[in-house]
């Protein structure tokens, strides 16, 4: 089984990165194992393996202020235009440098981050609906699931409003044999999980030659949408999934190599299940996105375009960056990421680990890369980038932010040193980003 992580210290006081459960090969979905991605074996209750990785750590001194590795890189734009609309919480006071910090470089930003937006960078993906004059109409949870089993290529499947299928549904796992099965979801029409367990209310598995448009996905009781290896190609866009008790989105290459995935939906759960939680810190490893957080496999040749709204813990998106393969494009944004959820210990503030980041990277040195072609956060309690659970030595130098933008307020978190982008040593190339980092 995996060996327990531990990433290089970020920032004094929020010093780990608070990194959801994923899944390790030959391990059951239903049952993933607890894996410590902070600087002490504490964080991760009941680890699964007491072996450590090389990489060096760091203890943090007790302070009464944090401290910051805000390093930069400098981008050849030529203007230093940014949006007006940018807001920064400054509810503390100026934090120290550390000693691992990286003199900070002005990034230049240009007028294009204020110009792109996520609506307009991600539309290229919102392929339209199909003609439904031919399509197979089900009005029933056990019509959806005859319909998708019995379906050939060619077919499209029109699933009305009124249908809600409980359980978890793995009806998607399947190639389809000579071309692509069309879904789509009327509004209202989705998935809801079953009560009592900590399973997804869907379960992608060794899937392809599908496309999937809507659906509504709810869960109280576990995720909401959990992708194993896969050869694809299976895209689904216009997916909302809330109310989860764990994770929105997990994309967990368990088992071998994700290809040809494509995801565009928004996720955000107000209402999670911190007992669900293995970190130590309740709240700081449920997330709306997590990303390649298995052994087995990478995840490659994939777009995800990950909308973030209402989120109350963990991070927007959180990446394990060393299963990280060739050609993996992300798109951000996160509005309303971290609050307090009533009747737990869950403030919305990570006090020893980190969360309310739109991009949360951690691990070690991606065997491909990562192109965050554009990242954005309104009214978060972290960073728009965070990189404190990057290992040692890890680098990021072939992955990039191309643009990012804060359009509301941002870290929040009053433990957080005022840095937009934290880079720190990993080599991360950033673009055309406000504010500066």
């Amino acid at each position: 089984m995996r060996a327990v992580r531990r990433p290089a210290l970020g920032v004094a006081l929020v010093v780990t990165a608070a990194i959801g459960a994923g899944l390790a090969a030959q391990v059951a979905h239903t049952t993933p194992p607890c894996w410590s991605h902070g600087n002490r074996a504490d964080t991760c209750q009941a680890n699964p393996s007491t072996s450590t990785t090389s990489a060096t750590t760091t203890t943090p001194t007790a302070t009464s202020a944090p401290t910051t590795t805000g390093a930069s890189t400098t981008t050849s734009a030529s203007t230093t235009t940014s949006p007006s609309t940018t807001t920064i919480a400054t509810t503390t006071t100026a934090p120290t440098a550390t000693s691992a910090s990286i003199t900070t470089t002005a990034a230049t930003t240009t007028t294009a981050a204020a110009s792109s937006t996520f609506d307009s960078a991600t539309a290229y993906l919102d392929s339209p609906l199909p003609s439904l004059a031919n399509a197979i109409v089900v009005s029933s949870a056990s019509q959806f699931s005859s319909a998708i089993a019995s379906a050939t290529a060619g077919e499209t499947i029109d699933v009305l409003g009124n249908v809600l299928v409980p359980g978890e549904f793995t009806g998607f796992n399947r190639v389809v044999s000579g071309g692509v099965v069309d879904v789509v979801f009327q509004p209202g029409s989705g998935f809801t999980g079953m009560a009592g367990t900590n399973l997804p209310a869907v379960w992608i598995h060794n899937s392809g030659g599908w496309r999937i448009w809507g659906g509504t996905i709810t869960n109280p009781a576990g995720g909401g949408i959990l992708v194993y290896t896969m050869p694809g190609p299976f895209t689904w866009t216009g997916f909302t999934v809330s109310d989860t008790g764990n994770t929105c989105v997990s994309v967990f290459p368990a088992d071998g190599n994700i290809s040809g995935l494509t995801l565009k939906g928004v996720a955000g759960t107000a209402t999670p299940n911190l007992s669900l939680d293995p970190h130590a810190e309740k709240g700081t490893g449920i997330h709306a996105w997590n990303l390649a957080d298995a052994t087995g496999g990478v995840l490659e040749n994939s777009t995800i375009a990950a909308d973030v709204l209402n989120q109350a813990t963990g991070a927007g998106v959180e990446v394990e960056m060393d299963r990280i393969g060739p050609s993996v494009t992300l798109y951000a944004r996160a509005k309303h990421l971290g609050f307090p959820v009533p009747g737990t210990t869950w403030t919305g503030d990570a006090q020893t680990q980190v969360a309310g980041n739109v991009v949360q990277l951690w691990g070690g040195t991606p065997p491909g890369s990562l192109d965050v072609r554009y990242a954005e956060g309104n009214d978060i309690q972290g960073r728009i980038v965070e990189t404190s659970g990057a290992y040692g030595g890890a680098s990021y130098a072939h992955s990039s932010i191309d643009a990012g933008v804060a359009t509301g307020p941002i870290l929040q978190n009053p433990l957080l040193s005022k840095v937009a982008y934290n880079v720190g040593s990993t080599g991360l190339v950033l673009g055309t980003v406000s504010p500066l980092p």
